[in-house]
């Protein structure tokens, strides 16, 4: 179907301007309105073919990609782009031709979803390339480069496919997707209707917004300042709901080629949703040390993006096709080679979800945050909790809760925009224990986490040890050191890591070979596969140590698998094997810092019925 594009603001060029970016309003499908930004190349750099179009993602505006420390329009500009920017449908738009923004108008799209901000994308597009052409000299623009973040990946993976009512016009060159979540969100974003599912609104774009804040009245109520958000896009987005399903494997167009960034600290679609399964044409990059939002305002990001555009495929970014995916909804066996410790044990089950509630495990963040003095993430969690008093509100006049709320949430939502992203950050800083994000790390997380009421942060083998300065111990599941022991990096992290004065928690290993990798000469044994386990009295405590101080028995009741024969001349034998005398678990001093390895394999045992009370 073909859209009836028109402009509401005048047909001439506005003038580019950093400090006050004029939107010139168009229609969409639906009776929805959409706001496009223009940004007009530096003169004086190389002209390029295409201009850029940057699409923002759920519930966000177009000002995540020019308001921000690193402008990305702006670096864009300066190399020689042409830059559009747009606002989609929800967002306040232009609707008295003045050029400034006044309200939302959503027309009949009020519970609209991923194929009509898929419009949203293809009106811009067409309605661009057309402009720009007739109003800057020089133009003869026949396709854009396009730049997303979140869920705008959809969108334009929506728009391609021709799934809305604007079919795709053959305008689209490149697609570069900045942490996509291609195969849905996580509850961390997409299941946030209710201040009670909330552990995730540090990780979500002004998450609490006014209309859904106030969502418990029939009719919706929009409050100035804020965005008409849908419940259907937050349903869609859910992993296994029919939209995902339906999108499952497509990603954009063949012809359009297409390039994928995932963060490895990005908590709202983790390293597996933005995975595209069975296109073998789509070119990733990882990015360390990036969470969801970083994204959108990163300094390498956009060193990436320019490579990227400018030089093709002679770039250096964007060029492994082979991404390790880790579909990380639910906590899964995660062992080396779907392998365990358990010599009996002959059926492969799954972990369980973690057996507590989203705002329950966001306190147990925020009780440390509060002791580390997080003061962004305070401030955001107190705006958050003003937002959960709205959403009780129990009166018969909608009028009546604006008034009581609307001057008070305005300034909540300038609090909630200028702490998300400092608050994401804190929150992945605030726990004390680190685990390693290899081997039975999910089942250590669920273990640490409904046992002790202990927050942890997850990391990969890429991990830095400056995250001493928040995290003193870093637990090593079992299996956990399967492929890296050969690692000369990954061992010097380690190193690092106790050597400024971390503490290294080891649980059971494959091989003993592995135990190389640890800080300090001389380590060795062995593994699961090279022993068998014991399941009753198999070991007695032979030196007392403060972490036995809750045993009352001299043999507890812990369940091993593997031994040490070589170990360094200064370390204490903390359980020794009975049956054949070797130790079981021991510890010693590197440096500053303490390594305490043994051959427990109490998280995987704790989701196969296998952990002791004394574990």
């Amino acid at each position: 179907m073909k859209s009836i594009i028109c402009i509401i603001a005048a047909l001439f060029f506005p003038a580019i301007s950093y400090a006050a970016d004029s939107p010139i309003t168009i229609d969409s499908t639906k009776g929805a309105k959409i706001n496009l930004y223009y940004y007009e190349r530096n003169p004086a750099s190389p002209e390029k073919e295409k201009p850029v179009l940057f699409v923002h993602g759920f519930n966000s505006n177009g000002s995540v990609w020019r308001d921000e420390k690193n402008n990305y329009a702006k670096e864009m500009t300066q190399q020689g782009y042409d830059v559009i920017i747009i606002d989609m449908r929800g967002n306040p738009v232009d609707t008295d031709g003045d050029y400034k923004v006044d309200r939302p108008v959503v027309g009949e799209s009020w519970g609209y979803g991923v194929r009509d901000l898929g419009d949203d994308v293809g009106a811009a597009l067409i309605y661009s390339l057309d402009y720009l052409n007739k109003n800057l000299p020089g133009r003869d623009y026949k396709k854009a480069d396009v730049i997303t973040h979140s869920t705008g990946a959809l969108a334009v993976t929506s728009y391609s496919r021709s799934q809305g009512l604007i079919s795709y016009r053959d305008n689209i060159d490149n697609v570069i997707e900045l942490a996509p979540p291609n195969n849905g969100s996580t509850s961390l974003v997409a299941n946030i209707k209710q201040a009670a599912q909330i552990i995730p609104s540090v990780f979500t774009q002004s998450m609490t917004a006014y209309e859904y804040a106030l969502e418990l009245l029939e009719t919706k109520v929009w409050i100035p300042g804020g965005r008409m958000e849908s419940e259907n896009l937050r349903r869609e987005l859910m992993p296994d709901s029919m939209f995902m399903k339906s999108m499952e494997g497509l990603g954009p167009r063949p012809d359009i080629t297409t390039y994928i960034a995932i963060g490895d600290e990005d908590w709202v679609v983790g390293d597996w949703s933005p995975v595209i399964e069975g296109r073998e044409d789509i070119g990733y990059e990882y990015f360390i040390g990036l969470d969801h939002f970083s994204f959108c305002n990163s300094g390498l990001i956009i060193t990436a993006l320019l490579d990227k555009l400018t030089n093709g495929e002679k770039s250096n970014f964007f060029s492994r096709l082979k991404p390790y995916r880790n579909k990380n909804i639910t906590a899964f066996l995660s062992g080396p080679g779907i392998d365990h410790p358990d010599d009996t044990f002959d059926t492969v089950t799954f972990a369980r979800d973690i057996n507590i509630s989203p705002i329950g495990l966001f306190k147990l963040y925020l009780r440390i945050g509060a002791r580390k003095n997080k003061e962004s993430l305070l401030k955001y969690w107190e705006a958050l909790t003003l937002f959960e008093e709205a959403q009780k509100e129990t009166v018969n006049n909608e009028q009546d809760i604006v008034d009581k709320w609307g001057g008070l949430l305005a300034q909540k939502n300038i609090v909630l925009k200028a702490c998300h992203a400092r608050a994401s950050k804190e929150y992945l800083e605030s726990p004390d224990i680190a685990i390693l994000a290899n081997g039975y790390f999910n089942e250590l997380a669920k273990l640490i986490i409904e046992t002790a009421a202990e927050p942890v942060r997850i990391v990969d083998h890429t991990f830095s040890p400056s995250i001493f300065n928040e995290q003193k111990v870093l637990f090593i599941p079992s299996g956990g050191l399967a492929g890296l022991s050969c690692s000369s990096i990954f061992k010097k992290k380690l190193s690092e890591f106790v050597g400024i004065g971390g503490t290294i928690v080891v649980f059971s290993q494959q091989f003993g070979y592995e135990l190389n990798a640890l800080p300090g000469n001389g380590l060795g044994g062995y593994g699961w596969q090279e022993d068998s386990s014991c399941h009753s009295k198999a070991a007695y405590i032979e030196n007392f140590h403060q972490i036995f101080a809750s045993q009352q028995e001299l043999y507890p009741d812990f369940k091993l698998d593997g031994y040490f024969a070589d170990y360094p001349d200064t370390a204490t034998v903390l359980l020794r094997r009975t049956k054949n005398l070797m130790p079981a678990m021991l510890t010693y001093v590197y440096k500053k810092g303490r390594v305490i390895v043994s051959s427990l394999y109490s998280d995987w045992g704790y989701t196969n019925g296998q952990a002791s009370q004394d574990e």
